[in-house]
């Protein structure tokens, strides 16, 4: 095996950890972004999704791009043979796509925002002040919570028995 897939190939207890740190990032950033928006007028309008409906969805989107940061990362140590870049890399990578949520999102005050309307509105999340502290408070947060749990999946990774462990060196 070559190219992405060997560089990201894992062992079983490595899939079963890398499993449960994904829907332990599930369940925390769902109670985060839940708590965010608490009891906002934006996010109970009649006739729209529920404030429930529009953070599991929000927390869907966020858990995928969190995992895709990792394998990023785990590709980008494997590549330089250092383990603990790949937490680095996908808390920056977290970041990144965080933060920028707001800024594609939203279109301007006559347009709205993008998926106003639609099956995957989380628009009130991005509305008036929330829009605003989103990348200063919930992005940070969400990019330390993907890179604590890259240091979870690192530490369980058993040395010489993966595919994204560097070879063991000779004295």
């Amino acid at each position: 095996m070559d190219g992405f897939a060997a560089s990201v190939q894992m062992t079983t207890r490595e899939k079963r950890v890398c499993i449960a740190v994904t829907a332990a990032y599930f369940i925390v950033c769902f109670g985060g972004l839940f708590y965010y928006t608490y009891d906002s007028y934006f996010c109970s309008r009649p006739g729209g999704p529920t404030h429930l409906t529009q953070t599991f969805r929000l927390t869907i989107a966020c858990t995928v791009w969190g995992f895709f940061a990792g394998v990023c990362g785990k590709f980008a140590a494997k590549k330089t043979a250092k383990r603990w870049l790949a937490a680095a890399v996908a808390a920056l990578l977290a970041l990144i796509g965080f933060a920028s949520i707001p800024f594609w999102l939203y279109r301007g005050f006559p347009e709205g925002f993008l998926l106003e309307g639609t099956w995957a509105d989380v628009s009130c999340f991005f509305a008036e002040g929330y829009g605003f502290m989103f990348p200063i408070f919930v992005a940070p947060a969400l990019a330390l919570a993907t890179f604590l749990g890259e240091l979870i999946i690192l530490k369980a990774s058993v040395h010489g028995q993966s595919g994204f462990n560097p070879p063991p060196q000779t004295p």
